[in-house]
């Protein structure tokens, strides 16, 4: 909950500093200065930028996804592989070398060549 608020305000501080820019620029536009002028037109629209890219970052890190068998909810950012609750797999990853496969890939992998055991949404058996 901090870092929502925490985001809400670094968002809303970099707006009101973007549109006093704004108004600071008029204000060296019709005294004829317009270098400082395009500067705080300039910095408005950095402010402005940094505002929206703060915002998509908190946006992305806060998305959420759900196990295909147990529906437990996890944020993506906690990139697991397995879900902590029922140890499904969640991506389509090989388990030897670890790279992403293609959905073409259904008994090898086509990087490592070990076959692929278990498929996305597939539990694991805990057979030792």
């Amino acid at each position: 909950m901090i870092e929502f608020i925490v985001t809400i305000v670094y968002c809303i501080i970099l707006i009101i500093l973007s549109i006093l820019f704004v108004k600071r620029a008029i204000f060296f536009f019709s005294n004829e200065e317009k270098f400082a002028g395009g500067m705080c037109i300039y910095l408005s629209i950095l402010t402005l930028f940094f505002s929206i890219y703060g915002g998509y970052k908190y946006y992305i890190s806060q998305k959420q996804d759900f196990c295909p068998n147990y529906h437990y909810e996890y944020k993506t950012n906690e990139k697991f592989d397995y879900c902590p609750e029922c140890n499904a797999k969640l991506t389509n990853k090989c388990d030897n070398c670890n790279k992403y496969l293609p959905d073409s890939a259904t008994d090898t992998c086509p990087y490592c060549g070990k076959e692929i055991e278990f498929e996305v949404g597939e539990i694991p058996n805990n057979s030792n």
